[in-house]
């Protein structure tokens, strides 16, 4: 199987996350994320953002979601 056949599975688990599900998991995230207090979003500079420590596939599945608004 290709890797772009699993990027697929990927875009209909993000239909179905709201934004505000999206911010919900990153809020309570066990990491550190670069974040926007004015647009309530991840901090995304010239489509890079800071983060430390581990997060799981739901909290990145998150951040690319939040992108598409906020990067």
């Amino acid at each position: 199987m290709m890797a772009w056949d699993k990027m697929d599975d990927v875009v209909e688990v993000d239909a179905k996350v709201t934004e505000s599900t999206a911010q919900r998991i990153l809020r309570s995230r066990g990491g550190w994320v670069a974040w926007d207090a004015l647009r309530d979003c991840p901090d995304w500079q010239m489509g890079t953002i800071a983060l430390d420590g581990r997060f799981s596939m739901d909290e990145l599945r998150a951040l690319i979601l939040l992108a598409r608004r906020c990067g």
